[in-house]
């Protein structure tokens, strides 16, 4: 079971992408989760930040919390590593979340 998770996300989201997001993580966190999070302004340092956290092997997963941008960048960052990735779609459009069949209700 996963438990340690690294999200790297965008904070500029719209109301409800962030209802999103503080549900999902308070969800988390309510199971048991040890969650560190990380706001990036510019959604290419998603890249280095995942993959410097799935190289210091302390998370189970490293979790994109955005649109397809965002997602893209932190899946750029894993390539070539074992480290799962997680999405917490809080984009506008979540074009790849929807294609995925993902819900967009928050986990509770």
């Amino acid at each position: 079971m996963r438990t340690r998770f690294f999200i790297i996300r965008d904070p500029r989201v719209s109301r409800y992408g962030r209802y999103i997001f503080n549900t999902t993580l308070e969800s988390l966190r309510d199971a048991g989760a040890k969650v560190e999070s990380v706001s990036v302004t510019r959604r290419r340092d998603g890249v280095g930040l995942a993959r410097e956290a799935m190289q210091s092997g302390t998370f189970d997963a490293i979790v994109g919390a955005g649109g397809e941008r965002m997602v893209h960048n932190v899946a750029a960052g894993l390539i070539g590593g074992r480290t799962p990735l997680g999405v917490i779609p809080t984009g506008t459009g979540n074009v790849f979340a929807k294609e995925l069949g993902y819900s967009f209700a928050p986990l509770t």
